[in-house]
């Protein structure tokens, strides 16, 4: 935006590396330990809590800790919130501490506004007399209330982001006089201790003037290193944005995809939007871009935790590189961290190039010999291989199944004729759902790399055919608008999410179906297409009639 933003905020940290975008001419900060001692804001108190066993015993636990430092709650000019992790504990609650004559209100996004004659809300009210507030999610922010004063955890919260938020809501203190909140923690998440860890980093953290994580990080980092140091038997320049030359500097794997350009695609602006990208997912990245030569490199720095940590952190930082060639009829992208942007509007791309298209880069012209191939089966059947993968020294000197016909090849690899040295051979592989092209070389320069791809043009358009071998297989359709689409049967695949599915009591004639939270085992679900009508296709799931709609992906 055009317009000047002033920013405040009681949370300068974030759950992801980004930092803010803040004028550093313009940063002030408070601490929260100097904000106590001017009784801007109060200080915090974590109550022993003795381990509890009921949702009643919890309730009763509140009431008389409150009451021990403020007196009868009915009178107090205090109040307190309750923190749970669904709405039914919600409800639940509220109803125990109403049945204990303590006003109590619950609140969560779920409860409709039938239940608003109950104690129930969907939004925060505006105003309320009740001295007991239970909920998820609606109380951690936007909530400016100094009578609360008292905070109880009955279960824990998603991240310590949330907890200093939700401990905002009781430190209010607007009449500059020396007071206390008080927490009860029965999540069991030690957040006295979490506590300690954030006053610490307020503390350190006072003069860090927004910085992302990775700023602060590879600041610090490159400091300590000298201009030159001696790494891997070399002499080495320290890399930074101003000396990054890609021609110079850059070794590279032959690895790219070719992606079919959309009707509006331009150029400039899928690399303006993939730099935005970038920055949104905590990259730092150094970008050279030739718009007359249609090439452009990001070389991206990231940073991450190790995965081996608990509660501690130990920065693991990661180079990454993304390079773009625009050869008119394709674009070439390859992305070490393999991400690949097919059929994405925002950036203006299509799907991958045909499959049959890309066969040709396995021909009689570069003397081609497949040794590998991955299948699909087209044929849908209870007991049919879904894939399968063979390999040998010449794929077509082999005997051929008697089902390759059914069979769709999603990869294949084999020998070639080097197309950078003649003398040579090279293994290369190809993925045709991606429009992938990978050649296992040796890492070659950035201008190596660009020949290598108007070489693999050249191939793509000229008069070289795919081997024969290929003819064995099933044919890709690539365009599916050019066929029939109606299908004769539907194969479910369930198994990732066998394990959430609840079944719930069906019976049909009075005989029972399914049997409520009984466990569910699919070995295997291709189902006949029993009626067609406007895309919807009407199958027998577990007995049950059940239909499925076809959509354009």
């Amino acid at each position: 935006m055009a317009s000047k933003l002033i920013l405040f905020t009681a949370t300068p940290y974030r759950n992801d590396y980004k930092g803010f975008n803040i004028d550093e001419k313009y940063f002030y900060k408070l601490n929260y330990t100097d904000a106590v001692k001017k009784n801007i804001l109060r200080s915090v108190k974590f109550l022993p809590t003795k381990p509890l066993s009921s949702d009643q015993e919890f309730v009763t636990h509140v009431i008389d800790e409150f009451e021990k430092i403020f007196g009868k709650l009915a009178n107090s000019d205090y109040r307190i919130i309750v923190r749970c992790d669904n709405a039914e504990s919600i409800k639940y609650l509220t109803r125990l501490f109403i049945s204990r004559s303590v006003s109590c209100i619950g609140i969560h996004e779920n409860f409709k506004k039938e239940t608003l004659k109950e104690k129930f809300f969907s939004k925060v009210p505006e105003q309320n007399d009740a001295k007991v507030w239970v909920h998820q999610f609606k109380l951690t922010e936007g909530i400016d209330d100094s009578s609360f004063r008292f905070l109880a955890f009955h279960s824990a919260l998603g991240n310590d982001r949330q907890l200093i938020q939700q401990i905002g809501r009781i430190i209010r203190n607007p009449e500059f006089k020396s007071s206390t909140a008080y927490i009860i923690d029965s999540s069991n998440k030690s957040y006295s201790q979490i506590w300690k860890k954030y006053l610490q980093f307020d503390k350190d953290s006072a003069n860090f003037k927004l910085k992302s994580i990775a700023d602060r990080y590879l600041d610090h980092t490159k400091q300590q290193q000298l201009k030159y140091e001696y790494i891997q038997k070399k002499f080495r320049e320290k890399l930074t944005e101003d000396n990054f030359t890609p021609s110079l500097d850059l070794r590279l794997p032959l690895r790219t995809s070719f992606i079919q350009k959309g009707q509006d695609f331009n150029l400039n602006t899928f690399i303006t939007r993939l730099g935005a990208r970038l920055r949104q997912k905590d990259f730092i990245f150094y970008k050279k871009f030739k718009k007359d030569k249609g090439e452009a490199v990001f070389y991206c720095l990231s940073i991450s935790n190790s995965e081996f940590l608990t509660d501690k952190y130990s920065l693991n930082v990661k180079n990454s590189i993304i390079v773009i060639k625009d050869l008119s009829g394709y674009l070439c992208f390859f992305d070490s961290e393999g991400s690949l942007p097919l059929n994405d509007s925002d950036l203006g791309t299509g799907p991958a190039i045909p499959s049959n298209l890309l066969k040709k880069l396995l021909s009689d012209f570069n003397k081609a010999v497949v040794t590998r191939v991955s299948m699909k089966n087209s044929a849908l059947g209870l007991n049919a291989l879904r894939s399968k993968m063979i390999a040998a020294v010449s794929i077509a000197n082999t005997t051929p199944f008697l089902d390759d016909d059914s069979q769709v090849i999603s990869n294949a690899a084999g020998t070639i004729v080097n197309e950078l040295d003649a003398k040579k051979k090279s293994r290369r592989y190809l993925g045709f759902d991606k429009g992938k092209v990978s050649q296992y070389d040796s890492y070659v320069t950035l201008l190596d790399y660009f020949l290598w791809l108007e070489m693999l043009k050249q191939a793509l358009e000229g008069t070289s055919v795919a081997l024969p071998l290929f003819n064995r297989y099933a044919l890709n359709i690539d365009d599916i608008n050019t066929i029939n689409k109606s299908p004769k049967n539907i194969l479910l695949d369930l198994s990732d999410i066998e394990d959430e599915i609840e079944t719930a009591e069906i019976t049909e004639n009075g005989i029972q179906l399914l049997i409520p939270g009984e466990s569910v085992t699919f070995s295997d679900l291709c189902l006949d297409v029993q009626n067609e009508r406007n895309n919807y296709f009407l199958i027998w799931f577990l007995k049950i009639k059940a239909s499925i709609q076809l959509q354009k992906a």
